[in-house]
């Protein structure tokens, strides 16, 4: 008995056999000739004639339910040709390119030997390849899946296409997937949601691959460069807990074309040539009823906690340790969501820190600050919520990002100071009767003078005692003293941060 009569899908005249002709493994020439015409007897395609890009080839329809679980595809030495019940004929080298699956087709533990060419085949219903064992070159490109999607498990020793493909059904199912060699994902378009949670990649492409759906890497592992750049996320994009073990780059700018804008998917890219093919690619989002939202790329969410990584690039960087200030305004222009502009920032902080750029680590510092700031007055529902998180803003604008850009403008702090101060002693020169011990006299210089000193004894909180306030002024010289304590330590904190890390 065929070991894997379990499957019940076995060659009625060879199940007697160790393996059937369908599940053996290592065939020989004579039996992988067997196999083919096994299979397209078995399943009786009928042969239709198409029209592509100005020619006519014929494709197989397959009418019925492909079960091949756990077959072995060998290597296909010759053309085959299969002879419907019609009589029409068709002869090709890969019996899947092209071809079209009108019910599910279940490829669950299949192992293909030689190149797998599922080229521009449809598949209308479901369609299983969990666990499939992908031995060389699978090629998915411009692929259509209307149904839901299992990859789980499946494994892909060799080079992987699915450039171009799209994935209509609600779910897409990729967890625990392994891609051993690259894999190109440019172009394909997720109309709903999809999960590659636990994959692990070696080098992955996913460049102007648009997600309409939750894109969700959790615990993914990128063993080497990983790209999405000029990828579309309309929905949450998770990479909690992702390891990026060299490159991960998430760049991409803007469509410069006005006619354009309102779509804003792509950029200019080294190597590419997407922005000629922009209207298709709009046009295919349509189809499967993508609406692709004007002027960002992560609309929503974003998450990439307890991901470990050596390199991220969100924003166009190259040399030195300064960004400019169109890179900046660029980058916090990538995200309509303030949740995903807080995780993006702090994902490029933690990059920057790493490679240490300093100064550039704490420019995106300050951005995810603010948009936390966006963040707590989303979160916040009744009007005792949002109150406190008004008062916490303001509190935290008025005290850390006003004076100091967050502790990262040590120059700007000090500024800030000295405007505390001048601005204090103007006032004391003006009410100077009301401080004990002021030199009185009819010289405004003089006065001035004094009240520098006596701000700047305040600000310090000196205390020499020569002298001290009274009456009401005790109240603006309380509150100098306070903002000079404050500001003192920050000046203390900046400048240690900024020279001795």
């Amino acid at each position: 008995m065929c070991r894997m009569a379990h499957f019940g899908n076995c060659d009625p005249e060879t199940a007697d056999q160790e393996y059937c002709i369908f599940h053996k493994p290592n065939k020989t020439e004579e039996e992988a000739k067997e196999f083919y015409r096994k299979f397209l007897d078995r399943f009786e395609p009928r042969v239709e004639e198409i029209e592509v890009e100005g020619r006519k080839i014929k494709r197989l329809v397959f009418e019925k339910e492909v079960d091949a679980s756990g077959y072995v595809f060998p290597r296909i030495l010759d053309e085959l040709s299969h002879q419907d019940k019609k009589g029409d004929v068709w002869e090709g080298r890969y019996p899947f390119s092209d071809a079209l699956f009108n019910e599910g087709a279940t490829f669950f533990s299949a192992i293909f030997e030689e190149d797998a060419d599922f080229s521009e085949s449809i598949f209308e219903g479901e369609t299983d390849f969990s666990g499939a064992h992908f031995e060389k070159k699978a090629i998915f490109s411009l692929t259509t899946f209307k149904g839901k999607v299992d990859f789980i498990g499946a494994r892909f020793e060799g080079p992987t296409e699915f450039i171009g493909a799209t994935f209509e059904g609600e779910f897409n199912n990729f967890d625990e997937v392994v891609f051993s060699y690259y894999v190109q994902f440019e172009e394909a378009i997720f109309a709903h949601d999809v999960t590659l949670k636990t994959s692990t990649f070696k080098d992955a492409e996913f460049i102007a691959t648009i997600f309409c759906g939750e894109a969700d890497f959790t615990k993914a592992t990128f063993e080497d460069t990983v790209t999405f750049e000029c990828a579309y996320f309309g929905n949450d994009a998770i990479f909690d807990e992702v390891e990026f073990r060299k490159t991960a780059r998430f760049s991409g700018a803007l469509a410069d074309y006005p006619e354009y804008l309102e779509y804003v998917l792509l950029g200019e890219v080294e190597g590419l040539e997407e922005l000629k093919n922009i209207e298709r690619l709009i046009e295919r989002a349509s189809q499967v009823e993508c609406k692709i939202q004007p002027d960002h790329k992560f609309m929503k969410g974003l998450s990439f906690s307890n991901s470990e990584f050596l390199a991220i690039n969100f924003v166009e960087f190259s040399g030195g340790d300064e960004l400019s200030s169109e890179a900046i305004e660029w980058f916090e222009s990538l995200f309509n969501s303030p949740h995903a502009l807080a995780e993006a920032a702090r994902v490029q902080r933690l990059s920057f820190e790493r490679e240490e750029k300093r100064n550039c680590a704490d420019k995106v510092f300050v951005l995810e600050m603010r948009a936390k700031r966006k963040i707590r007055l989303r979160n916040a529902q009744s009007k005792l919520e949002k109150f406190k998180a008004h008062t916490r803003n303001f509190i935290e604008w008025l005290l850390g990002d006003l004076p100091s850009e967050y502790g990262t403008n040590w120059v700007r702090l000090f500024l800030f100071s000295l405007l505390v101060i001048i601005s204090n002693a103007i006032l004391y020169t003006l009410w100077s009767t009301y401080i004990k011990g002021f030199p009185q006299t009819s010289s405004y210089l003089v006065r001035l003078a004094n009240a520098l000193y006596y701000s700047l004894v305040t600000f310090t909180t000196l205390g020499y005692g020569d002298m001290h306030p009274t009456g009401w002024l005790k109240a603006l010289s309380a509150l100098e003293a306070l903002t000079g304590a404050v500001f003192m330590a920050l000046i203390v904190a900046v400048i240690a941060r900024k020279w001795m890390r």
